[in-house]
């Protein structure tokens, strides 16, 4: 399936480009008035806490940037979550007719931080990279917004080097910007993940929710987001999907649709490894400082590896998880940790304006890149690590100690990562007015006229950081 749809896609957009040859159809400036119809495609409506901000972040970014009669954000789909009164699009819905989805609209904005990757799904990279060699191949705005490149299939590399060579690429961290340029030979740009100014739940109801299941107020917290590393990619199985359907097996594997997740013995004893290892050292660590353990279910795939964690505590822990909290208490309870340990990017990322110090456990890039742009890449263990747990029990200890060290940059962080979103607004603007000069954007040139309203959490670091 996944080469079947690459080659529709590559199909789709041969058609287009030679159409487009000469023709009105490369300049849709001349032909559709305002308001201008964008599309957010993503992942989204699955539950992903980190993905659901993002994308709200996006929406709120551009109804900043952008005056609402000039350009609008709003589609349906039966899957799609709402932000606000808007609707987005999930990566999924474009592999059911992309000729007929993107047609009616004036440009697509790929809001997947994991987009240059074939380490989750082939078909989502695929069906998001077509989305935008669709839109570029009738010269429509067509960008991808903090994006992240990491490992890809040889075949889905050299799909992306064709179809985004007429597309803006911005890269959320510099690593990701060099892998861009230099194994798919794509221009690219620097931006950041829009997750910063995001405002949660006020801190005295996320510390009214943590008294709640326990917590007497004092004590340090120590939160925790496991997820399951090894169950990955998913890809679709027809065979399997037929005996869920008929027999409910693979039913623990089952992701959606006819999609399944990587299953294996050896997979199976990786992921027991890496979170028996988290759990023994959380125990030591908790014996030694008498902190309060809280388990963060940032995805709702996520739910066994929380309950699973949750069985190897000496002393059980909460779990506040996607689907059972939004994900404006979750971040907020993030918020009042002492120290964040977490396979989910956007759990460190949603955190750090709280002034929590992060350690990683990593399956990938993203969560290095993350760090070693705070300049803590010593914070990074690896998920597969035959070591992990004294590894891990090393760094809470270091990071418990020395907390202010490992803080002390977090300002200065956090508003190198503002800086680069205004850059992508910025970046946006341009494109979009550059194939549609009727549309007004803002002529300043500070930080705050290409970002969404920032929260006051935000607002206090980097006075903090100014101060200091």
């Amino acid at each position: 399936m996944e080469k079947q749809l690459l080659a529709h896609f590559q199909r789709l957009v041969e058609q287009r480009r030679a159409d487009a040859l000469g023709s009105t159809l490369r300049h849709p400036k001349s032909t559709t008035p305002i308001p201008r119809t964008l599309l957010l495609s993503g992942y989204c409506g699955s539950g992903n806490v980190g993905a659901d901000i993002r994308m709200n972040e996006i929406i709120r970014q551009i109804q900043h940037i952008f005056q609402p009669k000039q350009v609008k954000l709003a589609y349906t789909s039966p899957q799609a979550l709402h932000y606000g009164a808007y609707n987005t699009l999930p990566w999924e819905a474009s592999t059911n007719d992309p000729d007929a989805l993107f047609a009616p609209y004036d440009g697509v904005i790929v809001c997947e931080g994991s987009l240059f990757k074939s380490q989750f799904s082939n078909v989502m990279a695929i069906s998001l990279i077509g989305a935008l060699g669709l839109a570029a191949s009738e010269n429509k705005v067509s960008v991808a917004y903090g994006a992240e490149a990491g490992k890809m299939d040889k075949f889905v590399a050299e799909f992306a080097s064709d179809l985004c060579k007429d597309s803006l690429l911005i890269a959320r961290s510099e690593p990701s910007k060099r892998l861009i340029e230099k194994d798919l030979n794509l221009p690219a740009e620097l931006g950041a993940d829009t997750a910063w100014t995001f405002s949660p739940s006020s801190p005295e109801k996320s510390r009214k929710l943590l008294m709640k299941v326990g917590w007497n107020g004092k004590d340090p917290i120590i939160c925790v987001a496991p997820i399951n590393p090894f169950w990955w990619p998913v890809r679709p199985d027809l065979e399997k999907a037929a005996a869920l359907s008929t027999s409910g097996e693979f039913k623990d594997i089952h992701h959606r649709s006819i999609f399944f997740h990587h299953d294996s013995e050896e997979s199976r004893g990786q992921y027991q490894h890496y979170i028996q290892s988290i759990a023994q050292a959380l125990n030591t660590f908790q014996r030694e400082s008498g902190g309060f353990i809280v388990i963060a279910g940032m995805e709702s795939l996520d739910r066994t590896a929380c309950k699973d964690l949750n069985s190897l505590l000496k002393s059980p822990a909460p779990i506040f998880m996607s689907g059972d909290y939004s994900m404006y208490d979750i971040v907020s309870v993030l918020r009042q940790a002492h120290i964040m340990v977490s396979s989910r990017y956007h759990a460190l990322v949603t955190s750090i304006p709280g002034g929590v110090p992060g350690i990683g456990i990593t399956m990938d890039e993203r969560i290095r890149n993350l760090q070693a742009e705070r300049h803590a890449p010593e914070c990074v263990l690896e998920t597969d690590a035959p070591d992990l747990q004294d590894k891990l029990i090393t760094l809470l200890r270091q990071v418990h100690q020395h907390h202010h060290q490992y803080t002390a940059n977090l300002p200065e962080f956090i508003e190198s990562q503002l800086n680069r979103m205004s850059k992508m607004g910025q970046l946006l603007a341009k494109d979009v007015t550059e194939k549609y000069p009727e549309i007004n954007t803002p002529n300043g040139h500070e930080l705050e006229d290409f970002l969404p309203p920032l929260p006051s959490t935000i607002l206090d670091l980097l006075y903090q950081g100014v101060a200091s």
